[in-house]
């Protein structure tokens, strides 16, 4: 563990905020394999998190952000880095007519359910998703010809720009024009969507036509990690896994979802010692190698490895 950690230990234990030492990973992630953190911190509202990440910036500390946690690896040897999770008040959410106002860690599975009920349409096509508001705003997420961003009508961030935060609210037109620099210094607190009003029958019929195709293209338990890489132009990520045979390689208990390749599946059985992070590393750096070989491109992992030689970086 760090040195710095007795200090920020003595700040988080002075705001009453929850924390971990040395905590698994693997009791945090459905992955179920992974180092420990060195410090796992819960905030539970804005206020807390304002403070924190004010003491981080002042301190020179690095920390993450944890989101969804689908696209998380945490080596064996652990990371002593920092990991927050925004947990209590960021997981609530507020519906006023047609409107949604949300905060960052609320399930889109949940939003998708309490729009259903009040006859509103517009989040049909994220009914299995489990991953959060904050997430999936940042990634842009869209399926089946839907984006997140199409009911957005605004963001409140979080900005950290020259060792300082503000908080801001964008509506859709300023979040989308911001840069990728933006993008990495800002993080999602809530946001406001609006719905359309629709006939149940019809918002039903969505929903079980998204739920078929969605079960077709990705795994609904939660097993597993992925997707793993990036589509490349024309090129589906789960075509370029299956043709360089991707499929016929296991390391450890780590291989490619038969039937999702571009996801990878842990079939230890909860077996946590047999469970093994570096081996799903090492699965995708094979894989990649052999990608890189048959197709003459690089492609792009969109999973992050947490370990002590890389803080917080991609494949």
């Amino acid at each position: 563990m760090l040195l710095e950690y007795s200090e920020l230990r003595k700040f988080l234990d002075s705001k009453n905020i929850v924390y971990y030492v040395n905590h698994p990973f693997h009791k945090i992630s459905s992955f179920n394999s992974g180092g420990d953190i060195g410090l796992y911190a819960i905030i539970e509202n804005e206020s807390d998190l304002c403070h924190v990440v004010t003491y981080f910036i002042s301190n020179d500390i690095d920390y993450l952000l944890m989101g969804d946690g689908n696209n998380i690896l945490v080596a064996d040897e652990g990371y002593s880095g920092v990991v927050i999770s925004l947990q209590g008040d960021f997981e609530q959410f507020i519906v006023e007519g047609n409107y949604i106002l949300t905060l960052a860690s609320t399930r889109l599975e949940r939003l998708s359910h309490e729009a259903r009920i009040r006859n509103l349409t517009g989040f049909e096509f994220v009914a299995l998703l489990s991953h959060t508001v904050g997430s999936s705003i940042a990634g842009k997420l869209s399926a089946f010809g839907s984006s997140i961003l199409d009911c957005i009508e605004s963001v409140r961030v979080m900005l950290v720009h020259d060792n300082k935060i503000s908080i801001e609210q964008l509506n859709k037109d300023e979040y989308l024009k911001l840069n990728n620099e933006d993008y990495k210094s800002i993080k999602i607190l809530s946001a406001v969507f609006r719905l359309e009003n629709e006939e149940p029958e019809k918002i039903d019929y969505k929903i079980d036509w998204y739920k078929y195709i969605r079960g077709s293209i990705s795994p609904v338990s939660e097993s597993h990690i992925g997707p793993i890489f990036e589509d490349d132009n024309e090129i589906k990520a789960h075509e370029m896994v299956e043709r360089v045979g991707g499929l016929d390689i296991a390391v450890g208990s780590m291989i490619w979802h038969k039937r999702y390749p571009n996801y990878i599946e842990n079939t230890s059985n909860d077996d946590i010692e047999f469970a093994k992070t570096n081996d799903a590393i090492e699965l995708i750096e094979q894989t990649k190698k052999k990608i890189e070989q048959h197709y003459e491109i690089n492609p792009r992992v969109k999973v992050v490895v947490l370990r002590d030689t890389d803080i917080c970086q991609k494949l």
